[in-house]
């Protein structure tokens, strides 16, 4: 019962920091990706220790399972989605498994163990990384047709051909068509996806 609870709260830590970093901050960088994986390492080796857990393999394999409840938390409450989470376990784990780790040493040697208070805060640090900004980006399109064919094609959206890409013929919608709802300013383009999946 206590293995449950330690990965239930470890899990519980990454849900709420990705949940706070998506609606809150509305931010994904350096404090999601690295701060939330090491701090649920350091939380889960920390509960390890304190319930009597010190085998180190123990410790690591509590710390995957946190990482990977975490994973199955977010999808279930449809908070990130199933690639996201796949592109991100390769750089969640190892992170999660190093803070458990380091944790993990400091508990065991006990002249070490101030420095833990140290490590917690490490986490934190990411928080003032810099800001990269959004920049701009212009693309031109010269279309070698007369005025009034191009605004013709504008205004009057023919069928999309289906794609021939293999993730659409899995079940991925993709759109049909489209048209313009609405005329002069004002006009919204509104599209209409495939909803086979």
């Amino acid at each position: 019962m206590a293995v449950i609870v330690i990965v239930l709260l470890a899990s519980l830590l990454g849900v709420v920091w990705t949940t706070a970093s998506a609606y809150l901050v509305f931010t994904y960088g350096v404090v999601l990706f690295i701060g939330a994986p090491v701090a649920q390492g350091i939380l889960c080796a920390a509960l390890c220790t304190a319930r009597g857990i010190g085998a180190k393999s123990d410790v690591l394999w509590l710390t995957t399972w946190s990482i990977l409840t975490t994973g199955l938390l977010l999808l279930i409450g449809r908070i990130e989605g199933a690639i996201c989470l796949v592109m991100a376990l390769p750089l969640a784990i190892p992170l999660a498994l190093f803070g458990a780790w380091i944790t993990h040493r400091i508990l065991i040697d006990r002249r070490s163990a101030r420095a833990l208070g140290a490590l917690v805060l490490v986490p934190f640090l990411f928080a003032g990384s810099p800001d990269v900004g959004l920049h701009a980006v212009e693309s031109h399109v010269e279309v070698a047709a007369p005025p009034d064919v191009v605004w013709r094609n504008v205004i009057e959206f023919p069928e999309l051909p289906a794609p021939s890409e293999m993730i659409f013929k899995a079940g991925l919608a993709y759109p049909e068509r489209a048209r313009i709802v609405g005329r002069g300013v004002g006009a919204v383009c509104t599209r209409r996806a495939d909803e086979r999946a």
